[in-house]
């Protein structure tokens, strides 16, 4: 897992510990061969993205997306688990621009799916925002992604847990992709790009204000993400 990723697992998991009680918190990674996708759709206006198949091998026979890496607030018995997240989703201008730091409405929506031996994990996602935060070689990119009319029947205990979290307020997936060169929001309406991903899965709902000025300390993609979803809401 790399350092933002696990800065972007620590905030999910301060987030769910405004609650009475920890919300678990579901690591991924993409797995072999799987990929994010970024394609300019109005050159200069808009783009989209869409996760890859993974490659057909023995510990992934389906050629899933994503695989559970490590679980927070859990008993942990998800690790290992393969997942899909289905639909294509769409960004576009306006980008806010705060210095190193952009972002802009994700509209789109499809399916969560993790694949367990004794049932599946089904809940439908639709985009919140997307942003981007770095300068020069290197930049962080994260979409953030609602989580709701999830079920589940199987016997797997976190997958329970997350169910029983989720089903009152619904949820958050968020993916985090690094490219190599340094490539923002701007860069993405223009031009195709292609990227491993990871990401988290959990039961917090939208952060209060305050929370958010808090993630703004750590990890400030993603609250301005939420903040500025907030004030278009009031709006």
């Amino acid at each position: 897992m790399s350092r933002f990723s696990l800065a972007l697992a620590l905030f999910l998991g301060a987030l769910a510990g405004t609650r009475s009680e920890a919300a678990i918190v579901l690591n991924f990674a993409a797995a072999e061969g799987s990929n994010i996708s970024f394609t300019p759709v109005v050159p200069g206006t808009s783009a989209s993205f869409t996760l890859t198949p993974g490659t057909v091998t023995l510990l992934n026979p389906g050629g899933r997306n994503f695989e559970i890496t490590s679980v927070f607030n859990g008993l942990g018995d998800a690790v290992g688990l393969f997942g899909d997240i289905s639909g294509s989703y769409t960004f576009g201008t306006p980008i806010t621009v705060i210095g190193p730091l952009q972002t802009a409405s994700l509209s789109g929506s499809g399916t969560l799916t993790l694949y367990s031996p004794s049932g599946n994990f089904t809940g439908t996602i639709t985009g919140i925002d997307i942003a981007s935060l770095g300068t020069g070689g290197l930049i962080n990119t994260s979409g953030s992604i609602n989580l709701t009319n999830v079920a589940y029947t199987g016997t797997n205990s976190d997958l329970i847990q997350l169910r029983d979290e989720a089903t009152p307020n619904g949820g958050v997936t968020t993916l985090s992709f690094q490219f190599a060169q340094g490539v923002s929001l701007t860069t993405l309406l223009n031009n195709p790009f292609m990227s491993s991903y990871s990401g988290s899965i959990t039961a917090v709902p939208v952060p209060e204000p305050g929370t958010v000025a808090l993630a703004l300390t750590g990890l400030p993609l993603l609250g301005l993400g939420y903040l500025s979803r907030r004030r278009r809401a009031r709006a």
